[in-house]
């Protein structure tokens, strides 16, 4: 996220910081491994506010939410 106060390219050209109370970790896509600073893979989260699943849909969810909870975007 980032802030009203962030200068313009830090709001139009990054995704912003870490909310606080919440994990974030660049993984990759096929392996879930964690990835070296700098390398493009998967941007994977969790926190409090990471939804806890799909409404009935507990394949769909598994899809999405690994057993530590985090969510992966995709």
């Amino acid at each position: 996220m980032t802030s009203i106060y962030d200068p313009e390219n830090k709001r139009f050209e990054t995704v912003g910081k870490v909310l606080d109370h919440t994990e974030i970790k660049i993984v990759d896509y096929n392996t879930g491994k964690l990835l070296p600073i700098g390398q493009p893979g998967e941007i994977v989260v969790r926190g409090y506010l990471t939804f806890m699943g799909y409404w009935n849909q507990e394949e769909k969810t598994k899809e999405v939410l690994d057993s530590n909870r985090w969510y992966k975007t995709g």
